[in-house]
């Protein structure tokens, strides 16, 4: 079965009219869930309408099977989008546009312009950590059998931003490894902010942070939808200061 999307089209929830978008197409208006019968074999399929190929022609028409709706999406933007035509190179060039958007803000992210060379791109400098840490960290697991621990930590020894995945299995030791890198940066009198996307994780790792860094003078706090406003701003104007 395709993977999941957030915007996969359901054709149960789909109405006439609703606009969807084909990877390889563009832009289409959903019209009707139909049955064909192909060579003894009767399958169910989406009829997506495109703009015309001609002036003064009716739209042409799109027979998506339901077995390759992982090609459909829907589409979410609040404007009344233009149909693309079938075959055409406008839904190409949307693309090219789109993707040449999303690298400028990229690499805007991580850059700057200098006066008089608006076009020119620098990194900015990091906060190169000090070698090593002034208190040990209790050994908890194994902190990345790849060595990732020992790579990241030098990665924060340069003056250079972090540029670094760490990706593993469950149990693997990533949790480790950003604790300890928590750890480096707090000794060396920075503040570690950990994001991560679910209250539920939320919950779990301020545990961990907790119970790992107990022993030092650390200061943990969580911040989710679960904590109390008061405790929120508190957080907020420590973090200002």
């Amino acid at each position: 079965m395709p993977a999941r999307r957030r915007n996969a089209v359901d054709p149960v929830s789909l109405k006439p009219g609703d606009y969807v978008v084909h990877a390889q197409h563009g832009i289409g208006k959903y019209v009707d869930l139909v049955q064909r019968t192909t060579g003894g074999a009767t399958r169910e399929y989406l009829v997506v309408e495109y703009a015309p190929s001609k002036r003064g022609h009716p739209g042409d028409r799109l027979f998506v099977p339901t077995d390759s709706l992982e090609l459909l999406s829907r589409y979410v933007s609040g404007e009344v989008p233009s149909l693309n035509k079938l075959g055409g190179a406008d839904w190409a060039k949307t693309k090219g546009r789109a993707c040449k958007a999303v690298r400028q803000i990229a690499a805007s992210s991580c850059s700057c312009t200098r006066p008089g060379r608006p076009h020119r791109v620098c990194l900015r400098p990091g906060h190169p950590l000090a070698a090593g840490t002034r208190g040990r960290l209790p050994v908890h697991g194994d902190p990345g059998p790849d060595g990732g621990h020992r790579r990241g930590q030098g990665d924060m020894e340069k003056p250079v931003p972090m540029d670094r995945v760490i990706s593993g299995d469950v149990g693997y030791g990533k949790t480790e490894i950003a604790v300890r890198a928590a750890f480096k940066a707090v000794q060396d009198g920075k503040q570690v902010v950990i994001l991560v996307p679910t209250t539920l994780l939320a919950q779990q790792h301020l545990a961990t942070f907790s119970d790992r860094l107990e022993q030092f003078p650390v200061t943990v706090r969580g911040l989710s939808r679960f904590t109390v406003k008061r405790d929120s701003v508190e957080m907020t104007v420590a973090n200002q200061e």
